[in-house]
């Protein structure tokens, strides 16, 4: 009698669970899971051999967009220097948008300044993207810089000076990199 109930539960058991991994198909709700899992694992991987050349899947770009924002922390307080920091994650946040095919916004940088920053412009940045990079990766038609407006210049009063979090991002509506202070 005992072997029994036991093979009647045991039985209950396979019934409940095929049931419920048949209607997890039907639904959609088994690929979700599945597709969730591949993606993880697969950007997981990618960050753990700092890949950033590797081509994400299509079905993986909402989820990548998700954990990619890189926070940063700049001690630098010089103008100059500091501009051209700036210049340098703005390429970099481009590049990263043409490289992975980014076709929605999404934020590549938080920016943590330790000190205060002396009156940082577009034109500071400008000026170091036409002398050094002549245009080549970014164009701003702001300042005479190519003839899209790649950089968008969204800093409360136009000047970073005592903001301490900036971000960048990519902005696929603009087609261009917005700085946000």
């Amino acid at each position: 009698m005992r072997g029994l109930a036991l093979e009647i539960v045991w039985g209950i058991i396979i019934a409940i669970a095929s049931v419920l991994v048949f209607l997890s198909l039907i639904t959609g709700t088994f690929q979700s899971a599945a597709n969730w899992f591949y993606c993880n694992v697969y950007l997981k991987i990618l960050s753990f051999f700092n890949r950033e050349m590797a081509s994400i899947p299509e079905n993986c770009k909402p989820i990548a967009r998700k954990w990619e924002v890189k926070i940063e922390k700049i001690k630098e307080g010089d103008n100059k220097i500091f501009s051209r920091i700036l210049l340098a994650y703005i390429i970099a946040c481009w590049k990263e948008a043409e490289i992975k095919g980014f076709y929605k916004t999404h934020p590549c940088y938080e920016l943590h300044l330790l000190n205060e920053v002396e009156d940082v412009t577009e034109y500071n940045v400008s000026q170091i993207l036409i002398r050094e990079d002549h245009c080549t990766s970014i164009e701003n038609s702001d300042y005479g810089c190519g003839e899209k407006d790649q950089i968008v210049w969204n800093v409360e009063g136009g000047i970073i000076r005592n903001q301490k979090i900036i971000l960048i991002e990519y902005n696929h509506e603009k087609d261009a990199v917005e700085v946000i202070g």
